[in-house]
């Protein structure tokens, strides 16, 4: 499942969740059972906490450098 925004998640993503919280994607987490519309992403915020939710709940601020 994409950003909202329509881009595909990738680790080291900067991304800001609909709660206005920004932080940065450190794991794609894929699941076997789980289709690419229920991807999860685990991102750690700022300020230090993190969270696993839906990708679309985020938006893409700055791409990951390659």
């Amino acid at each position: 499942m994409p950003y909202a925004g329509g881009e595909n998640p990738k680790v080291g993503d900067t991304v800001k969740h609909h709660s206005g919280s920004v932080g940065t994607v450190f794991e794609l987490d894929l699941q076997p059972e789980e289709t690419a519309e229920e991807e999860k992403i685990k991102v750690k915020f700022d300020d230090g906490s993190s969270v696993t939710d839906l990708a679309s709940k985020f938006t893409l601020l700055k791409r990951a450098s390659e």
